[in-house]
């Protein structure tokens, strides 16, 4: 016998409110535990590592590059270049399915029409993909379509190659820096950047349509990130004889990421002493910005500085980012590029310290304040540590180092290939000193190394002054 259809107000009612499920939402926090269960290895959380990230498409025009050859190796195929001695070794793909797909690649057929022409099966195009995409071979149009939007160094901690950064985290951060720019001219109070600032949180981690998903690098997000949701949870921690428990709530890593001795050299630079306790509360304009503590978490396998975000959160710190935002924009438009600078430096570091969300500040923060900064520096800047640095500094050393970073790497560039080049150079150089100086163990060592290459020392942001010469 059919079932009837229950004519009632309380059926009605709960109808409705299956038709308002956020689907989207639901589907994202299912593909998030999918990602953590996973995920295997340990988790580059700065994305340090060079390698390729950026998805393929089956509607991507993919060239290879030129020269581009199979050989044999110990009965494996390998891509290489005329006088490589190494290759690609192209695990389960034959040499002849291997050169069937790099002869159909012809710089017109998309990825779909490719492997249809080379006629092989789909898992050993899947696997040559995955061995050469993004090192031999490219997907240039879909590169230079998302760099027009947004510059993928702009994205980014470290300037790398466009093809290791996440496709929907580009994808994702350049429709936030969209809509930023599209509704910011409508916010007048900290109450309306608030209610902006939860629709960019969603859009950097389900993207403009809600199907572009991004699993923040954060060890926070594999327990939750609730899009656009902000974090009311208050740190909690037990203070005992034998030290301090941290109990639940949110916590950041206030430690010396980049190494102890570089952020003293940071510190000197940027004219901090660095005899400030480690232990403390940061207060300013009548409000709390949150608190450094050592303690340990019962997973912990010891003690350690963690950043304690202040609660709860009140319409001080909202109006706080505000001012700091409309400071910026007014100082760009008449351009005190000083002013700008610092303001925008203001505006990151409360931002950071709020941690407003379960996670994707960092990059939400960065996005806004590269929004502002292209309009004063002609370019944003990679996110470098700058964030683990706003933890730790004064307000006055932060926005010298700021400051530094924007003369160090706003590369107002208007070649993408040629500012890259440029950016990663500077990558390269500073990475290089920040080793040399890891082993140093005097003062006097520390000043011939950065005397030995002062621009490289200029971009480590361990020496004042940064040469402002793009």
């Amino acid at each position: 016998m059919p079932h009837s259809i229950p004519a009632s107000a309380p059926y009605d009612a709960l109808l409705d409110r299956i038709l308002e499920l956020p689907y989207p939402v639901l589907e994202y926090e299912r593909w998030l535990r999918q990602q953590a269960a996973s995920r295997s290895g340990p988790r580059d959380y700065l994305f340090s590592a060079d390698k390729p990230r950026f998805e393929p498409r089956k509607d991507d025009v993919v060239v290879a590059h030129p020269g581009l050859q199979v050989r044999e190796r110990a009965g494996a195929a390998v891509l290489g270049l005329p006088g490589a001695p190494n290759g690609i070794e192209l695990q389960g793909v034959s040499r002849k399915a291997a050169e069937q797909i790099l002869g159909a690649i012809d710089g017109a057929r998309c990825l779909a029409q490719v492997r249809w022409a080379a006629r092989v099966d789909t898992p050993a195009f899947a696997r040559f993909l995955r061995a050469a995409f993004g090192l031999v071979v490219f997907a240039p149009d879909a590169v230079a379509s998302l760099e027009r939007r947004m510059p993928s160094a702009e994205v980014v901690r470290f300037a790398s190659s466009p093809y290791a950064v996440e496709r929907p985290y580009w994808e994702n951060m350049a429709a936030v820096r969209e809509l930023f720019l599209g509704q910011w001219p409508s916010i007048d109070s900290g109450a309306k950047l608030v209610g902006l600032l939860r629709k960019l949180h969603v859009v950097a981690v389900m993207g403009p349509r809600f199907d572009s998903f991004y699993k923040p690098a954060s060890p926070a997000s594999d327990l939750r990130v609730n899009p656009g949701a902000l974090l009311h949870d208050a740190p909690r921690i037990l203070s005992t004889t034998q030290g301090s428990v941290f109990l639940d709530g949110p916590r950041v890593n206030a430690g010396a990421v980049g190494g102890e001795r570089w952020h003293r050299l940071v510190s000197r630079a940027a004219g901090q002493t660095g005899d400030e306790p480690l232990q403390r509360s940061f207060d300013e304009g009548g409000l709390g910005w949150g608190s450094i503590v050592v303690a340990r978490a019962e997973q912990d396998e010891q003690e350690r500085p963690w950043f304690c975000p202040p609660r709860p959160m009140h319409d001080g710190h909202a109006e706080f980012l505000f001012v700091q935002l409309e400071t910026a924009e007014r100082s760009a438009a008449a351009g005190a590029r000083d002013e700008a600078v610092a303001a925008l430096a203001r505006f990151h570091q409360a931002f950071v310290r709020l941690h407003p969300f379960h996670c994707a500040n960092q990059c939400l923060a960065m996005n806004v304040a590269n929004a502002m900064l292209a309009r004063v520096a002609g370019a944003g800047i990679p996110h470098l540590l700058l964030d683990h640095l706003a933890l730790r500094m004064t307000r006055q050393a932060y926005e010298r180092v700021f400051d530094a970073a924007v003369g160090a790497f706003a590369i107002a560039d208007q070649d993408p290939a040629r500012r890259l080049a440029v950016l990663r150079e500077r990558r390269a150089r500073s990475f290089a000193l920040i080793e040399r100086l890891a082993s140093c163990t005097t003062n006097e060592q520390d000043h011939r190394a950065i005397q030995e290459d002062p621009e490289a020392a200029a971009w480590a942001l361990v020496a004042a002054g940064p040469p402002k010469r793009h």
